[in-house]
């Protein structure tokens, strides 16, 4: 509800009309606000568990950008052993498997785009230890 000085007197017929477009900005830029936070929440939520379980993970955008990775995928890069950030983006040391971890990143982006197609897709790296 608005309120206007009686001084003033009532709105005009393109003032309401203004204020009625107004209002319904106010209205998606609210609903938008809620979605942004409930996706923020979901974000932060999915990322406990990721830390929780321990494992190492890494969460790029569809060029390999690394977005968020596990303190346990923080440590692989650290050791230098499997992977390596070049220009911010995830690299596998080993040369003979980096097309398979581009293609398993462009699937992943994938199937973001149509989920119908895959159900997921990780690619398992073998560490030192696993040999």
């Amino acid at each position: 509800m608005l309120r206007r000085s009686s001084t003033v007197g009532f709105y005009d017929k393109g003032s309401i009309q203004r204020l009625i477009r107004l209002g319904s900005h106010l209205s998606n830029a609210d609903r938008i606000l809620a979605k942004m936070s409930a996706a923020g929440d979901r974000t932060k939520d999915f990322s406990v568990v990721l830390e929780r379980l321990g494992v190492a993970a890494f969460l790029t955008d569809r060029t390999g950008a690394i977005r968020h990775m596990t303190a346990a995928a923080e440590q692989l890069l650290r050791d230098g052993d499997l992977f390596t950030a070049v220009g911010g983006r995830l690299v596998v040391h080993d040369r003979s498997s980096r097309d398979a971890l581009r293609a398993a990143i462009r699937d992943c982006a994938a199937s973001l785009d149509h989920a119908e197609r895959e159900t997921g897709r990780m690619l398992r790296v073998a560490g030192p230890e696993s040999d």
